[in-house]
């Protein structure tokens, strides 16, 4: 199989994973805006901080950066107090963990993540649903772009 064949069916695979994760992080935003406790936020805000300083320390660490990324997804999805929704996040989350890791090489791409999280925070701090829907969908778009723009951020060679 060529190195082309194997990349559209990786990326296929990587459009679907996203699609998936909108569907199912969409709803779960809107949820976390509207049940979110005081404790919930506070929360939040912490992984978020965390996140930042991360990005203050050494913008190189993506990995750790990405587990950031992750655990903000999880507690806004904890936000909902909905145990099944929190639990499906998990999948799509783990696959897209390797593409993720790949796109924050993009030039900028760090601090476009944290202020897309920072948005997304507001939202739910101000109790916003369908802003934090439309704010992760155009964290979720960003991630679609570059895989589609930039092949060199998903498939590169060890």
């Amino acid at each position: 199989m060529s190195e082309d064949v194997i990349f559209s069916l990786e990326k296929s695979s990587l459009l679907d994973l996203l699609e998936a994760r909108e569907i199912i992080e969409a709803k779960i935003v809107e949820l976390a805006a509207q049940r979110a406790t005081e404790d919930d936020i506070r929360i939040i805000e912490q992984v978020l901080n965390k996140m930042r300083k991360v990005i203050e320390v050494d913008r190189r660490r993506n990995t750790l950066f990405l587990d950031r990324i992750i655990s903000f997804h999880f507690v806004v999805a904890k936000a909902t107090h909905n145990i099944v929704l929190y639990n499906m996040l998990k999948q799509p989350i783990e696959l897209l963990r390797e593409i993720e890791v790949k796109t924050l090489k993009k030039e900028g791409r760090i601090k476009e993540i944290w202020e897309e999280h920072q948005t997304m925070l507001q939202a739910i701090k101000s109790h916003d649903p369908k802003k934090a829907k439309k704010l992760l969908k155009q964290h979720l778009k960003s991630i679609r772009k570059i895989i589609m723009a930039n092949t060199k951020y998903i498939v590169e060679k060890s």
